[in-house]
C-alpha cells in the first residue's frame, strides 16, 4: 500500500490518500525511511528495564524446583513475604 501511496497523483494530498487506504501518516513516514545496520527499527529500552544478568538471575530464580509450578506473581509474593 506504500508504493500506491509514492505513485498517487501529486494533487491528492498525503492525508487524503491515507484516509482512502486506511492509514495513519505516521505509519507512512515510518516506513519511507530506509533501514540502515546502524539504526534497527525498534522500541527505545526502558530506563527501568533490568540488565541481561538481572534478567538470566531472574530466569533461574524462576526455574529452581521450589518456584518451577509457580506464576511469577506468587513467586515475587512468597519473596517479599520471606517465606524461602
Amino acid at each position: 500500500m506504500i508504493a500506491l501511496l509514492a505513485e498517487r497523483d501529486p494533487t491528492i494530498a498525503l492525508s487524503h490518500a491515507c484516509v482512502a487506504l486506511d492509514l495513519s501518516r505516521a505509519t507512512v513516514h515510518r516506513r519511507q525511511q530506509p533501514l540502515t545496520a546502524k539504526a534497527p527499527r525498534r522500541r527505545p529500552t526502558s530506563a527501568r528495564a533490568l540488565s541481561q544478568d538481572q534478567r538470566d538471575e531472574v530466569l533461574a530464580l524462576l526455574h529452581c524446583p521450589e518456584f518451577v509450578d509457580q506464576p511469577p506473581r506468587e513467586v515475587y509474593g512468597t519473596l517479599l513475604a520471606g517465606n524461602v
